[in-house]
């Protein structure tokens, strides 16, 4: 079947224009998305920093996902503001990266909106372990 070019004012045009607003207000929705999204690395990148910082001051290697979330909130980690924007599940994903291994201890939660549920303990890998001979 030929492709068929509409004239200049036909309806199709008419309607194509009058789709322009949705379609940027569409496309400034999904750059404020990604700028969440770049929120949300950041304050992965900088949590996950903490962590490390936690865990290499445990004589186990071992991190918590609340010690990080009380760091954080009593602001013992100079720096480290939590974002407004960033979704309580971001949490979870603090310690689910390649410095640290789930290990088969679990702990109850302490932090109130998460009533008591048991969580994984993590440790941190061997191969990032701080050098002993290094000054701390």
């Amino acid at each position: 079947m030929p492709v068929v070019r509409l004239p200049p004012g036909t309806a199709a045009r008419r309607k194509r224009k009058r789709l322009l607003p949705e379609g940027k207000k569409l496309k400034e929705e999904g750059m404020s998305d990604a700028a969440r999204g770049v929120e949300r690395a950041e304050f992965l990148k900088l949590a996950r920093g903490l962590a490390y910082s936690l865990a290499c001051k445990d004589p186990n290697f071992e991190v918590f996902a609340d010690d990080v979330r009380w760091a954080i909130e009593r602001k013992e980690a100079r720096g480290y503001l939590i974002p407004v924007s960033v979704h309580p599940g971001t949490w979870g994903s603090i310690l689910r990266c390649y410095l640290f291994d789930k290990t088969d201890q679990r702990r109850y939660s302490a932090h109130p909106p998460n009533h008591s549920r048991e969580c994984a303990v993590w440790r941190l890998k061997r191969e990032y372990w701080p050098d002993p001979q290094l000054p701390q």
